[in-house]
């Protein structure tokens, strides 16, 4: 049973940083796609929509660095992961 126990901790431990990577991964996805977004705008001549792009960028990069800094402080960040 002791067995069993620390092999469900193991699964349950491994879920959590699985879940954890997705989420910085849709993060830095979504970032890109603000940036992309900003780039193809300004070509564009939209001044509008490059702001609002930006504006976006930062909300998720903000997003992004509090989830590291609070994976990182429960040691649940993964030492190849960066900002």
């Amino acid at each position: 049973m002791g067995e069993l126990n620390r092999l469900a901790v193991e699964a349950v431990l491994i879920l959590g940083q699985t879940l954890y990577n997705e989420r910085l991964t849709r993060l830095r996805i979504a970032r890109y796609e603000a940036l992309k977004t900003a780039v193809e705008a300004d070509t564009l001549g939209d001044p509008e929509e490059v702001a609002r792009s930006i504006k976006e960028y930062r909300r998720l990069k903000e997003e992004h660095d509090q989830a590291f800094a609070a994976a990182k402080a429960t040691g649940e960040a993964a030492a190849t992961d960066s900002v």
